[in-house]
């Protein structure tokens, strides 16, 4: 019975190192599952906050690019409400002028034209704006004064001379000519002088008559 007691305390003792070498084993293992998990979570509240930082950051960019732009578009509308103010100022300004002022473009449309400029053309704006000056004047392309416009629309400089002008009906007129180049094509600020051309003429006859006489 001794020997029997024995080997039963034996076996139940190894038994137990058995099972206490498994739980050991099975404590370690989890507590090493719980260290990764641990470290793990550590690394994913890191990542966290760094994603959030850059998020923070990224944020702080775009708040201050956008009142930038912002910004920027508010100075470019109080420029274009300058720009517009101004031209309408100087287009109140040209529409008064007792001279004639034109606008003709690269492509020889009448831009703009002043009240005096259609009357020196003897024509409504209505029948100018839009439309070419060969269309308004056929034949015009083939006179001195087109040449001189063309010249300051290549050239792009100033031009200046007196002009006689045939009219469709076929009375004639004498027109002193500034011709500016502009961004759109070229500015013609025009005076009617035919009324000073007659009176020299009228001049000249006068003193030739008193010359024959003398």
């Amino acid at each position: 019975l001794a020997s029997s007691d024995w080997r039963e305390r034996a076996a139940l003792g190894a038994v137990t190192v058995i099972v206490l070498g498994i739980l050991l084993a099975g404590y370690l293992v989890v507590r090493h599952h719980v260290a990764e998990q641990v470290r793990a979570e550590e690394g994913l509240r890191e990542l966290n906050a760094h994603l959030e930082e850059r998020v923070r950051e990224r944020t702080a960019d775009l708040e201050a690019a956008n009142r930038e732009l912002e910004r920027d578009i508010a100075k470019r509308e109080r420029l274009a409400t300058t720009l517009r103010d101004s031209e309408l100022r100087l287009r109140a300004t040209l529409d008064s002028m007792l001279e004639g002022c034109q606008i003709v473009g690269f492509d020889w449309r009448y831009l703009y034209v002043n009240d005096a400029a259609a009357e020196q053309g003897r024509q409504p704006k209505q029948a100018l704006i839009g439309r070419t000056m060969m269309e308004v004047y056929p034949g015009i392309e083939n006179s001195e004064m087109f040449g001189t416009l063309r010249r300051c629309m290549e050239q792009r400089n100033h031009r200046r001379m007196e002009n006689e002008f045939a009219f469709p009906d076929g009375s004639r007129g004498w027109f002193q000519l500034s011709v500016e180049p502009a961004p759109e094509g070229v500015f013609i600020l025009s005076m009617d002088i035919t009324e000073r051309k007659r009176a020299e003429a009228a001049q000249r006859e006068i003193n030739a008559d008193l010359e024959r006489r003398v």
